[in-house]
Protein backbone atom coordinates (compact mmCIF):
# COMPACT_ATOMS: atom_id res chain seq x y z
CA UNK A 1 0.00 0.00 0.00
CA UNK A 2 2.97 2.61 1.01
CA UNK A 3 4.63 1.65 -1.89
CA UNK A 4 1.78 2.13 -4.11
CA UNK A 5 1.14 5.80 -2.44
CA UNK A 6 4.72 6.29 -2.86
CA UNK A 7 4.33 5.16 -6.84
CA UNK A 8 1.30 7.27 -7.39
CA UNK A 9 2.78 10.43 -5.61
CA UNK A 10 5.96 10.47 -7.72
CA UNK A 11 3.95 10.38 -11.19
CA UNK A 12 2.13 13.27 -9.82
CA UNK A 13 4.73 15.47 -8.82
CA UNK A 14 6.87 14.58 -12.19
CA UNK A 15 3.68 15.41 -14.03
CA UNK A 16 3.24 18.35 -12.06
CA UNK A 17 6.52 19.74 -12.85
CA UNK A 18 6.07 18.94 -16.34
CA UNK A 19 2.81 20.97 -16.85
CA UNK A 20 4.64 23.95 -14.76
CA UNK A 21 7.94 24.24 -17.13
CA UNK A 22 7.45 26.45 -19.79
CA UNK A 23 10.31 25.69 -21.72
CA UNK A 24 10.10 24.30 -25.26
CA UNK A 25 11.99 20.82 -25.81
CA UNK A 26 12.00 20.85 -29.73
CA UNK A 27 12.93 23.17 -32.21
CA UNK A 28 9.90 22.62 -34.42
CA UNK A 29 7.60 23.54 -31.23
CA UNK A 30 9.20 26.81 -30.63
CA UNK A 31 8.68 27.78 -34.03
CA UNK A 32 5.12 26.62 -33.75
CA UNK A 33 4.55 28.47 -30.71
CA UNK A 34 6.34 31.85 -31.56
CA UNK A 35 6.27 31.79 -35.43
CA UNK A 36 10.09 32.59 -35.69
CA UNK A 37 12.82 30.25 -37.40
CA UNK A 38 15.46 28.24 -35.38
CA UNK A 39 18.61 28.99 -37.03
CA UNK A 40 20.12 26.27 -35.10
CA UNK A 41 20.64 23.71 -31.83
CA UNK A 42 23.66 23.45 -29.75
CA UNK A 43 23.71 20.17 -27.98
CA UNK A 44 24.76 19.79 -24.66
CA UNK A 45 28.81 20.03 -24.66
CA UNK A 46 29.68 17.58 -21.60
CA UNK A 47 31.65 20.26 -19.07
CA UNK A 48 30.07 22.84 -16.50
CA UNK A 49 32.69 25.38 -16.25
CA UNK A 50 32.87 27.87 -19.42
CA UNK A 51 36.77 27.12 -19.71
CA UNK A 52 35.83 23.62 -20.01
CA UNK A 53 33.96 24.38 -22.83
CA UNK A 54 35.47 26.52 -24.53
CA UNK A 55 38.93 23.96 -24.73
CA UNK A 56 36.39 21.40 -25.55
CA UNK A 57 35.45 23.60 -29.06
CA UNK A 58 39.01 24.25 -29.28
CA UNK A 59 40.16 20.29 -29.07
CA UNK A 60 37.45 18.72 -29.97
CA UNK A 61 37.13 20.28 -34.09
CA UNK A 62 34.63 17.39 -35.16
CA UNK A 63 32.28 16.44 -32.69
CA UNK A 64 28.60 17.42 -32.83
CA UNK A 65 28.19 20.75 -30.85
CA UNK A 66 31.50 22.11 -32.78
CA UNK A 67 29.64 21.30 -35.70
CA UNK A 68 26.30 22.66 -34.52
CA UNK A 69 28.08 26.41 -33.76
CA UNK A 70 29.69 25.94 -37.30
CA UNK A 71 26.13 25.31 -38.96
CA UNK A 72 25.00 28.28 -36.63
CA UNK A 73 27.59 30.38 -37.85
CA UNK A 74 27.02 29.55 -41.51
CA UNK A 75 23.01 30.33 -41.32
CA UNK A 76 23.97 33.67 -39.48
CA UNK A 77 26.97 34.87 -42.31
CA UNK A 78 23.84 33.74 -45.04
CA UNK A 79 20.51 35.36 -43.34
CA UNK A 80 21.34 38.88 -43.89
CA UNK A 81 19.01 40.39 -46.84
CA UNK A 82 22.04 42.76 -47.57
CA UNK A 83 24.72 40.67 -47.00
CA UNK A 84 26.37 39.38 -44.09
CA UNK A 85 24.87 40.85 -41.01
CA UNK A 86 27.41 43.02 -39.05
CA UNK A 87 26.32 42.82 -35.49
CA UNK A 88 24.92 39.59 -33.82
CA UNK A 89 23.14 39.89 -30.54
CA UNK A 90 22.53 36.88 -28.17
CA UNK A 91 20.10 37.68 -25.01
CA UNK A 92 18.30 36.69 -22.39
CA UNK A 93 16.54 37.62 -19.22
CA UNK A 94 17.44 34.95 -17.02
CA UNK A 95 21.36 34.49 -15.74
CA UNK A 96 23.32 30.59 -16.64
CA UNK A 97 21.76 29.85 -20.10
CA UNK A 98 24.74 29.88 -22.14
CA UNK A 99 24.60 33.40 -23.67
CA UNK A 100 28.40 34.28 -23.15
CA UNK A 101 29.69 30.61 -23.85
CA UNK A 102 27.76 30.37 -27.28
CA UNK A 103 28.64 34.06 -28.07
CA UNK A 104 32.00 32.96 -27.72
CA UNK A 105 32.00 29.70 -29.74
CA UNK A 106 30.40 31.62 -32.48
CA UNK A 107 33.19 34.45 -32.03
CA UNK A 108 35.77 31.51 -32.08
CA UNK A 109 34.48 29.58 -35.01
CA UNK A 110 34.23 33.43 -36.55
CA UNK A 111 37.73 34.26 -36.52
CA UNK A 112 38.70 31.30 -38.37
CA UNK A 113 36.63 31.96 -40.86
CA UNK A 114 38.81 35.28 -41.30
CA UNK A 115 36.28 37.22 -39.13
CA UNK A 116 36.95 40.47 -37.50
CA UNK A 117 35.02 39.58 -34.32
CA UNK A 118 34.51 42.46 -31.04
CA UNK A 119 32.12 40.76 -28.86
CA UNK A 120 30.71 43.25 -26.26
CA UNK A 121 29.44 41.71 -22.80
CA UNK A 122 26.57 43.50 -20.44
CA UNK A 123 25.03 42.82 -17.39
CA UNK A 124 22.64 43.74 -15.04
CA UNK A 125 24.19 42.01 -12.39
CA UNK A 126 26.49 44.79 -11.08
CA UNK A 127 30.25 44.44 -11.89
CA UNK A 128 31.47 41.31 -13.63
CA UNK A 129 34.66 40.42 -15.15
CA UNK A 130 35.76 37.15 -17.11
CA UNK A 131 39.00 35.60 -17.45
CA UNK A 132 37.86 33.53 -20.38
CA UNK A 133 36.97 36.83 -22.42
CA UNK A 134 40.92 38.01 -22.15
CA UNK A 135 42.51 34.86 -23.88
CA UNK A 136 45.03 35.69 -26.27
CA UNK A 137 44.51 32.40 -28.08
CA UNK A 138 40.97 32.88 -29.00
CA UNK A 139 42.35 36.42 -31.37
CA UNK A 140 38.90 37.85 -30.16
CA UNK A 141 38.40 41.29 -28.88
CA UNK A 142 36.15 41.94 -25.87
CA UNK A 143 34.83 44.16 -24.11
CA UNK A 144 32.90 43.43 -20.34
CA UNK A 145 31.56 46.05 -18.83
CA UNK A 146 28.11 46.63 -16.34
CA UNK A 147 24.79 47.57 -17.88
CA UNK A 148 23.79 50.83 -16.14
Amino acid sequence: MAGSLALFLGVAWVLGREARSATFRTADTLEATKGLPVMGQIPRIPSRRRNGVLNYIIKKRNSAAVEAIRDLSTSLIISGREGQPKVIMSTSSAPGECKTTQTLALAHNLTGLGQRVLVIEGTFAGVYSDPILAQKRMQISCLSCPVL
